[in-house]
């Protein structure tokens, strides 16, 4: 039995960090996630830089695999080895997220790489309208104005990117919003049937989508012949099957350091961490593969950055009387914990996603 003033077990990639001091584990925690999050991020784009790259859905499969082989570890690793979800559920749901990486991945044959952190943002506005639809919520007018700040944002960045950039495709922002209203369906379809019904873990979650997602790209790739134009690129360019495990394995850990903020720290402080994420992503975009700015961009830039600033103190705010009810900071972070999307986040499932996280 726990002391009642025993501090909460915390352990990182195995390593205990129970008793080191707050500063430390909140500095780890938060490191984390930026720091995995950064380095999807890059690797991913660096993939689409690859010459020749052209294969969304290929990325998809080995990116599912991954998620696959990195659940089935945190699973063993835990102890969690009992299924909660059912099959059925999650042949079903896999089919939105499979459709949401397939879609996002395929759009950055036309788009580039900020354009899709700021649209897989977006997916705000359809969690919105699928809460209402499905889930019966209602939202405050200061929610629906943080939603069409970040819409304009989204709009004038977007004309921005159009205006100077060559290789700029309206085809882009067609898939990019399929795999936005995917995601949606994800994570309100994930909150209902699986955190807020099934109590289900993360582990448990991202392993069976990502295992029938796996499943569903085979049967695409087969179908259209892109499995075998896609191995024979990778012959010739190996790195490909470098990147890819890699920047798909730090999204998961990204979604696991982001799970443990929310468990330790509480759901406004992990989502202050995760838009210094999307903020930073776009910047080391911008950094890292040199793209034309405008005015246009950099306008459009601020107002999603004050979207972003505003959906975090109306979670903040959100938050403060859910805990005073509850007794406190650490019901409203459990209850905020279990009903985390943890596939949608990622996609930044990055993103609860949250991907909700």
């Amino acid at each position: 039995m726990a002391l009642p003033n025993a501090p909460r077990e915390l352990k990182v990639m195995g390593v205990n960090l129970t008793h080191a001091s707050e500063s430390v584990k909140f500095g780890v925690l938060a490191a984390g996630a930026l720091v995995c999050a950064m380095t999807f991020a890059a690797l991913q784009e660096k993939v689409f830089h690859i010459p020749g790259f052209r294969f969304g859905g290929y990325m998809t499969l080995l990116t599912t695999l991954t998620y696959c082989a990195c659940a089935t570890a945190e699973r063993r690793t835990t102890g969690d080895t009992e299924r909660l979800g059912s099959m059925r559920d999650y042949a079903l749901v896999s089919v939105f997220t499979m459709a949401g990486m397939w879609f996002t991945n395929w759009s950055l044959e036309y788009i580039n790489y900020p354009m899709r952190v700021m649209f897989k943002s977006s997916k705000v506005v359809p969690v919105m309208l699928m809460g209402v639809l499905i889930q019966g919520r209602r939202y405050t007018g200061s929610e629906y104005a943080s939603a069409l700040m970040l819409a304009a944002g989204i709009a004038i960045f977007t004309m921005g990117d159009a205006a100077a950039s060559p290789a700029f495709d309206a085809r882009g922002l067609i898939l990019i919003s399929l795999g936005v209203f995917a995601d949606a369906l994800t994570a309100n379809f994930e909150e209902k049937r699986f955190f807020r019904t099934r109590n289900c873990s993360h582990a448990e979650v991202m392993l069976y989508l990502s295992l029938f997602g796996a499943g569903w790209s085979l049967v695409l790739l087969l179908m259209s012949g892109e499995l075998w134009e896609a191995l024979a690129h990778s012959a010739l360019h190996p790195e490909v099957l470098i990147y890819t495990p890699m920047f798909a394995a730090m999204g998961y850990f990204s979604v696991v350091f982001v799970l443990l903020l929310i468990k330790h720290y509480g759901a406004t402080v992990a989502e202050v961490v995760k838009s210094c994420r999307k903020v930073f992503s776009i910047c080391l975009s911008f950094f890292l593969f040199a793209k034309p700015v405008t005015s246009m961009h950099i306008f459009g830039f601020l107002l999603f950055v004050g979207s972003v600033v505003m959906g975090v103190y109306l979670k903040a705010s959100r938050s403060k009387p859910a805990a005073a009810r509850a007794g406190g900071p650490a019901a409203d972070d459990g209850k905020a914990l279990r009903a985390g999307s943890a596939a949608a986040d990622t996609a930044d499932w990055e993103d609860d996603e949250e991907g909700g996280h």
